[in-house]
């Protein structure tokens, strides 16, 4: 699982240090971003759309939920829950901005505007790389380099 970081890359496990500076970061930078673009479908808050109660959406749409949280829950905070260890999460987490694969294709046409954008794109891949400061997105300013 080191999808984003090059084939048969694997990233060297996330020290303590590294992980309290992203789980501190995390609620001031980071969260209000996953909230709006990612809770849906990879949190126990999601807002269901209209269309839910429809015949065959129903079961779709929660099959998918399901399926998103197994790989990646971010119901409590950082660190997430989910597949592998956090460093394969992260991986995955890394490969999905890159690549621009969520939310899905299907998603993005129900839902326009979902897609994250290169400002949100550029805080969480400096947030992954830990070269965000708590003040980042309050402030304004860009991701510290």
């Amino acid at each position: 699982m080191t999808r984003g970081d090059g084939p048969g890359v694997k990233k060297p496990p996330l020290d303590g240090g590294a992980l309290k500076a992203m789980r501190v970061n995390y609620p001031a930078n980071i969260e209000p971003i996953f909230t709006r673009k990612c809770f849906d479908c990879h949190s126990a808050k999601t807002n269901y759309p209209w269309y839910y109660k429809a015949p065959g959406a129903k079961g779709t749409i929660d099959q998918d939920i399901s399926r998103a949280r197994r790989m990646v829950d971010m119901t409590g905070g950082f660190p997430f829950r989910g597949v592998g260890d956090n460093t394969e999460r992260l991986g995955l987490l890394r490969g999905a901005v890159t690549d621009g694969s969520m939310p899905p294709f299907l998603y993005r046409l129900a839902h326009p505007g979902t897609g994250l954008g290169k400002d949100d794109k550029a805080l969480i891949i400096a947030w992954l790389d830990g070269k965000v400061s708590i003040t980042s997105t309050a402030t304004g300013t860009t991701p510290a380099k």
